[in-house]
């Protein structure tokens, strides 16, 4: 029950967490509204909120108590809440669901005879509810997200995925708590070790460090947003400050923690080249609960190839590959592109993180979160092309073909300073 509370947990997490995208980009304007209103503020609340409580919070009971509420305030909400008001309870909670887990996952008392316990079930879980939100969206309404805010509460169609998947895992995590009680005595014993006092401050600033990387580089992206006026094309490639900032909070970071937030750096550059899956809500349920499926398995096939065979190098070596794919943008070609998106990057992605495992359960959240933390990944491709025609748009100020070739390149290195740090941090420093 430990390891199905566990699974469900990751998974619920990834898609509350994903619920960011139907959040006010803008936040009102302000700077104020920027980081309490927009997504990205709230997923800097989240992450923030997550890690403290990985790092702090060590009893089985208090634990189960704060997932248990977390996950419930989600399902509830889901259903009563209004759509505008849903996203920002599920994102905090996601963030508190995936803190809590984290803690519990690392040092459950059921796989103490394990060397990683249940971090890589977290991880794949966590990664599979992230990739496969969009599809999850569409099999649950006819409308999209961009235009729900315009319908009347009576023309939204009630969400089933997420309650009926919170009650399952609210349920999974009361049950595992009971019978730990039972087999210990007590449910407030420690569910992990405590982490040095001299590694807490540098913990918390690395969590603060990914967290305002995120705001700013949204804030950068909001001002060029504004100020680029009518002839707004190209890309955006202020992104790329999330390079030195992660590889900042990774030397933070005490032990290997580090690593995890490098292949999070890793996972983010490469997600800027892929196409996101995009799942029309006019499809098929079949088509999208395939394309939902072929996600999961391609994320468990990743899982199980790092249980039994674990280099870091490898992951970022097929992720850079998916980034060069990128440059494949031409039909038949292009092809290439949404296959290693479908296919190879979720493998990569979770392949990289389970390889980095075993880590300091707060670490471990910081990693993960990392590909959601920086709302505007390190390359994003930006302009009036939904409403304008493509032949209309003036190209005297960019070249589409230069901006494809920078953009592949800027991410592609990325993935390659990711990787060379990991490898530099496994040869420079022990698990702790």
């Amino acid at each position: 029950m430990i390891a199905l509370g566990v699974l469900l947990s990751g998974f619920v997490s990834g898609l509350l967490l994903a619920q960011s995208s139907g959040i006010d980009l803008t936040g009102g304007g302000s700077i104020g509204g920027l980081l309490l209103s927009s997504g990205g503020g709230v997923l800097a609340i989240a992450v923030i909120a997550a890690t403290l409580l990985a790092l702090f919070v060590r009893g089985r009971t208090a634990l189960a108590a704060v997932s248990i509420t977390a996950v419930v305030a989600a399902g509830i909400s889901a259903v009563l809440v209004p759509a505008g008001v849903f996203e920002y309870i599920a994102v905090i909670s996601g963030g508190v669901l995936l803190g809590g887990s984290a803690a519990a996952a690392r040092h459950s008392r059921s796989s103490e005879s394990k060397s990683v316990g249940l971090q890589p079930a977290l991880s794949a879980s966590f990664l599979a509810g992230l990739l496969t939100a969009g599809g999850v969206l569409a099999l649950e309404s006819d409308t999209p997200r961009r235009y729900q805010d315009y319908l009347l509460e009576s023309e939204r169609t009630t969400p089933i995925v997420i309650p009926v998947l919170a009650l399952l895992t609210a349920i999974a995590l009361a049950v595992a708590l009971g019978r730990a009680t039972a087999d210990t005595g007590t449910g407030t014993g420690p569910s992990s070790h405590a982490v040095p006092g001299v590694h807490v401050g540098r913990i918390v600033l690395a969590a603060v460090l990914i967290s305002g990387c995120g705001l700013l580089i949204h804030w950068l992206f909001l001002r060029q947003l504004y100020e680029g006026g009518s002839d707004l094309a190209g890309h955006f490639y202020l992104g790329v400050l999330a390079i030195p900032i992660c590889v900042a909070a990774a030397a933070l970071l005490p032990g290997l923690g580090g690593t995890m937030v490098l292949a999070g750096l890793a996972v983010l550059a490469a997600s800027s080249t892929v196409p996101a899956v995009a799942v029309d809500v006019s499809a098929s349920p079949i088509w999208v609960s395939g394309l939902i499926v072929a996600t999961a398995a391609s994320v468990a096939a990743g899982a199980a190839l790092a249980l039994r065979w674990k280099h870091p190098v490898a992951g970022c070596s097929v992720l850079a590959l998916v980034c060069a794919t990128a440059l494949f943008d031409r039909p038949p070609l292009d092809n290439v592109n949404y296959v290693a998106g479908l296919v190879a990057f979720p493998a990569a992605a979770v392949y990289l993180y389970l390889s980095c495992t075993p880590a300091e359960p707060s670490s471990s959240t910081i990693g993960l979160t990392v590909p959601v933390a920086i709302t505007v990944p390190v390359v994003l491709t930006y302009g009036w092309t939904a409403y304008t025609p493509l032949t209309s748009i003036d190209t005297s100020t960019f070249s589409p073909s230069v901006d494809l070739w920078i953009s592949t390149g800027v991410a592609f290195a990325a993935v390659v300073i990711a990787g060379i740090g990991i490898e530099a941090l496994h040869r420079r420093r022990r698990p702790l």
